[in-house]
């Protein structure tokens, strides 16, 4: 059962949120969804052929769920500015792929290199989740 004389909620439209059932609500701090421990920003600077790895400190203890989102190359159908959910391959395969990876203590994202001969600057953006113990 439900505890709704806390928190946050946000009823369906054409209902009450002070009246409003469960079922009639889309959001409620009741409910058991994702909750954000910690977002960000940053940016890999890869270079031609070679895998880089960006890691973010978590510390949960555990393997969290996680989102992350990059920008990719224009090899890959990119645009500098669009972002795209993670992981990703390159349709021309090799080890150009983004990949993502959450350990108990970090989030990694490995780039598998570039096809430009240059050093390229990507930008991504991540979000980690965590799940609050519920008393029993």
């Amino acid at each position: 059962m439900l505890n709704m004389d806390y928190g946050m909620k946000t009823a369906k439209q054409g209902k009450n949120v002070l009246t409003a059932e469960p079922f009639e609500l889309s959001y409620s701090t009741a409910f058991d969804t994702f909750k954000v421990y910690k977002k960000g920003a940053g940016t890999a600077s890869v270079t031609f052929e070679t895998p880089t790895v960006v890691t973010v400190d978590h510390g949960l203890g555990y393997r969290p769920a996680f989102l992350v989102f990059s920008e990719i190359g224009a090899g890959g159908g990119g645009v500098a500015g669009k972002y795209f959910l993670l992981p990703f391959s390159y349709p021309i395969g090799g080890d150009f792929s983004i990949m993502p990876h959450v350990t108990s203590t970090q989030l990694s994202i490995r780039y598998g290199g570039d096809m430009n001969p240059d050093t390229v600057v990507y930008n991504f953006r991540y979000f980690i989740f965590y799940q609050r113990a519920h008393p029993i």
